[in-house]
């Protein structure tokens, strides 16, 4: 008697214990019987659905939930009952104002002889992981899209030296450039010395923290052709994990700048001709005035020679203004 007093007490003691760490858990935990009958809700499971583990035994899903849900949570309760083992399941229930995504652990309920008699649930709510995995789904396509959609190359490169991002325009020019298209997730495999010594130093600047942008002149179908190519590190808690790489054609540009130029000197050239044109113009006419003056008075006086009529000393006036002419031009 004193021996079964015991085992009561050490049952009674057990199954305290049992019940303070369910109802103090945050996971919904539940058991059922084979027929779908809850047997026991945890302190979570009563908060979340209003209900009592008192009021609640003996109950189905059918009797809280729409037809729908409880189906698919009987039909997983009878898959465990099935299959024999545990199973990691993730349902989706109407819970605090909408539906919330559950990540539930269910195994086997077993007696001394291994018989199954119901089954046991552990959920976790993984709704707001749910939805940040959604929310950056979203992110990396929209990302996604906007660099396929670029016309400009972009790729992307991994402390590995794998590469990690590509979109269709930077494939149109890798090829170009190495001769072949490089395996995504890949370590970059045989690069030409000419082409591994020319980048090979920037992707390390950009892989040691360096943001910066260079410009070079890069053999594309036959043609040399102008780019700017910009080396962002990319990083994650502090850490650079590889660098990325954003190509943008300026052949256009430079072409267009260098026939700019050439226009600006003609134009200089012309503006220079113009000056000079008006300074000659501007000289001839001050020069003329003097000579015309000169050629004046030299024709009159030798008229006045011809014509045998005049002194010597009265062409003196004449012969100082041709003198004072002739100085001014």
């Amino acid at each position: 008697s004193g021996q079964r007093a015991h085992t009561h007490e050490m049952l009674a003691r057990s199954e305290r214990l049992l019940r303070d760490i369910v109802d103090h858990s945050t996971a919904v935990i539940f058991l059922k019987d084979l027929d779908g009958r809850y047997l026991l809700i945890n302190r979570h499971y009563e908060r979340l659905f209003g209900v009592s583990n008192a009021e609640w035994s003996g109950r189905t899903d059918h009797e809280l939930f729409s037809a729908e849900v409880a189906e698919v949570l009987r039909a997983n309760d009878r898959r465990v009952v099935e299959i024999g083992t545990s199973q990691h399941i993730e349902e989706v229930v109407p819970t605090l104002g909408r539906d919330r995504i559950y990540l539930s652990v269910k195994f086997p309920l077993r007696d001394r002889d291994g018989t199954i008699y119901g089954v046991c649930g552990m959920a976790t709510d993984i709704t707001e992981q749910k939805d940040l995995e959604a929310a950056l789904r979203r992110s990396e396509a929209t990302l996604a899209s906007i660099i396929e959609s670029s016309t400009h190359p972009i790729c992307a490169i991994n402390r590995d030296w794998q590469l990690v991002a590509m979109n269709t325009a930077c494939a149109r020019f890798i090829p170009a450039l190495i001769g072949s298209l490089p395996d995504m997730h890949r370590a970059l495999g045989v690069i030409p010395e000419e082409f591994a010594a020319q980048w090979r130093g920037l992707i390390e600047r950009g892989m040691a923290g360096e943001r910066f942008t260079v410009e070079r002149t890069l053999p594309i179908g036959g043609e040399k052709r102008e780019f700017l190519v910009a080396f962002n590190p990319t990083v994650q808690d502090d850490v650079v994990t590889g660098v990325a790489i954003f190509g943008r054609e300026i052949t256009e540009l430079r072409r267009a700048e260098e026939e700019a130029r050439q226009h600006q000197a003609e134009l200089a050239h012309v503006l220079r001709l113009h000056t000079m044109g008006e300074m000659a113009a501007s000289l001839a006419h001050e020069v003329n005035q003097p000579l015309g003056a000169i050629a004046n008075y030299a024709q009159g006086a030798r008229n006045r020679l011809n014509a045998g009529t005049v002194a010597p000393a009265e062409l003196l006036h004449t012969v100082e203004a041709i003198a004072r002419e002739a100085l001014r031009a």
